[in-house]
């Protein structure tokens, strides 16, 4: 998107923001191995800590 202009990038990201969360949490969870709802995100429901093991 290295061509576009600030106005049809603007445009684009109204037209695609519902789908920026799911995308990244399912990215994040897969990357890191984790599975965290975005759900219990937006209702603060975490855990106040996370160990990860060493490897």
């Amino acid at each position: 998107m290295r061509d576009t202009s600030e106005d049809e990038l603007e445009l684009y990201w109204e037209q695609h923001m519902e789908e920026l969360p799911p995308a990244v949490f399912s990215a994040v969870g897969d990357y890191c191995g984790l599975s965290i709802g975005q759900a219990a995100v937006e209702a603060g429901d975490l855990p106040l800590a996370v160990l990860f093991p060493l490897s």
